[in-house]
């Protein structure tokens, strides 16, 4: 399964990725300031990755800009999660079209280790660790609550360095 999306391609074994944005329980709730990250794929037994993916991002000395690019990129971190666990309980509907998928389904019903990643396809090296340090200090208690690991921020050169994607 290709994920195509900002200038980047990401591969992923086709269970093993929930489109979230293009789900209907994400359509449904979405005019309701929802928001949604791409997708959300189990990549290892237990491990669950929340991906965002973006052409740019605000350079570190523009502050205004980048504090409601970090603001509005952890909403969908948050959403995500939370509507991935909606679905779950049936709280949403899950539809034939984008489902959630039988390997997601059993990972969430168990204690997975989930990671928050955004892949920026133009972005600095130096600013990835500053984007990273933001999110660190503006999701900090949700990220205890989940036991998840700092947000990954990670270029389109580097993506492609780790074989994580492809830039079109």
């Amino acid at each position: 399964m290709e994920i195509h999306e900002s200038g980047m391609v990401v591969t992923c074994p086709n269970d093993n990725v929930f489109f979230i944005e293009k789900s209907h329980a994400y359509n449904n709730i979405s005019n309701s300031g929802v928001s949604s990250v791409e997708c959300v794929i189990n990549a290892k037994k237990n491990m669950i990755y929340f991906l965002e993916l973006k052409t740019t991002a605000p350079d570190k000395e523009n502050k205004n800009d980048l504090e409601s690019y970090v603001v509005e990129i952890a909403d969908k971190f948050i959403h995500s999660i939370s509507l991935c666990y909606s679905i779950f309980h049936e709280i949403q509907k899950e539809d034939a079209d984008y489902p959630i998928g039988i390997t997601l389904k059993e990972c969430l019903g168990k204690s997975p280790k989930i990671r928050f990643m955004l892949l920026v396809k133009t972005i600095a090296e130096d600013n990835c660790l500053h984007l990273s340090a933001m999110f660190q200090k503006k999701m900090r208690p949700f990220l205890k609550i989940w036991n998840a690991e700092s947000v990954i921020v990670m270029s389109g050169a580097k993506a492609v360095q780790k074989g994580l994607a492809v830039i079109e």
